[in-house]
Parts: C-alpha cells; structure tokens; sequence
C-alpha cells in the first residue's frame, strides 16, 4: 500500500498502527507484574494521569504503556513495520539489524 506524500512522491503505508508491532515486543516481566498488581484495566493509562497533559500533548484515550524496551526490539518493530508495509524484505533484515543495537 502506498499513499501520496506532500511533494507528490509515493511511499509505502503501514500494514498496521505502529503500537501494534511495539505492543508484541512488550514481554518485560516487570511489565505483567504492574498489570496484574494494578488490575483489569491497567492496560491503558487513566483518565486521571492523562488529564494532567497540556491538551495538546495529551494521549488519546485508547492509549497504552509499555516498559523498557531495548534499542534492538524497537528496530525489530520498526522492521517489522517495513516489512509489511513493503518496503523491507527478509534479505535486508541482517544489515538493518546490524545498524542498532542495545542490551
């Protein structure tokens, strides 16, 4: 999928939201400890903390958190992002992948 950009140039489209590929990478187990202490709707942040936003900063209501995530599982995302948007294949994943890495 492509749309086009403001100076008339296609360029490939996301395949999905992007939180949707950082959502898969967010295994911490730190991370399902909060949600499990905080309980059933801990998955999104409240009403409560992101009324403390300047509005035009402020998240939208269906917004998530994750925690620590490392430089290579966000690369992994953004290729995985490319890759169904079109625009990567398999054969530039091992280059892209040398590009960053983290701990």
């Amino acid at each position: 999928m492509t749309i086009e950009n403001s100076v008339g140039e296609l360029v490939p489209t996301l395949a999905q939201p992007f939180w949707v590929y950082l959502a898969r990478l967010n295994r911490k187990e730190r991370y399902w400890l909060l949600r499990d202490a905080l309980g059933e709707g801990s998955a999104r942040l409240s009403s409560n903390f992101t009324a403390k936003f300047d509005p035009k900063w402020r998240p939208s209501p269906d917004a998530w958190w994750g925690m620590d995530y490392h430089f290579d599982w966000m690369v992994a995302a953004l290729w995985a992002a490319g890759r169904d948007a079109g625009s990567l294949s398999d054969t530039h994943k091992p280059a892209f992948a040398k590009r960053i890495s983290g701990n």
